[in-house]
């Protein structure tokens, strides 16, 4: 069941900004979740599930390894490079329990601090599936929109009505951080 997995997570840089984020860079032990079990699902149903429920239970359903990595390392999907097909095709079921009192309630953080759940999925992701992650910048194509001499030719529509929510259901949302629930 575990494969041995050695792939590059590519932090971009768009900017001149400068962001420091740490990812599978050999720290003091890392906390890891008190059980856990990662079991291949083979259902073939395409809903996918993961949700943190009260007692620091984690459970991720019909889930790719690579929902469980953008989760837990707070990444997008083209922030994931060389990676074997079956990060994306392949599914499972994982299911972990937290020491009692490990996962504190929500609190306010920074943009690429972890959650403590989040903490605690990497390291089970680099323990299950032998995750070994380099970070990596790379510079990938900014395109700005401008306006040209003249003005703009564009045209506000006639219908300035804000969209209800159910039209943009489909819209994907970054699943990430604590109290996350997807349900696909």
């Amino acid at each position: 069941m575990p494969r041995l997995l050695s792939f590059t997570i590519a932090f971009s840089v768009l900017s001149s900004l400068s962001t420091t984020l740490s990812v599978g860079q050999s720290q003091a032990k890392k906390p890891a979740f008190e059980v856990g079990s990662v079991k291949p699902n083979r259902s073939g149903d395409l809903r996918a599930r993961m949700e943190i429920q009260p007692g620091g239970r984690f459970t991720a359903t019909n889930v790719s390894l690579q929902m469980l990595i953008t989760n837990a390392y707070q990444l997008f999907n083209y922030q994931i490079v060389r990676a074997p097909d079956w990060v994306e095709k392949d599914r499972w079921d994982v299911t972990a329990k937290a020491e009692e009192g490990t996962i504190r309630p929500s609190v306010a953080r920074s943009i690429g601090v972890p959650s403590e759940t989040q903490v605690l999925l990497q390291a089970l992701i680099e323990d299950r599936f032998k995750l070994k992650t380099h970070k990596e910048t790379r510079e990938l194509a900014v395109y700005n929109l401008v306006v040209t001499k003249g003005s703009a030719k564009m045209k506000l529509s006639a219908n300035q009505t804000p969209p209800t929510p159910q039209e943009n259901a489909d819209i994907p949302r970054p699943y990430w951080g604590e109290g996350f629930r997807t349900a696909m």
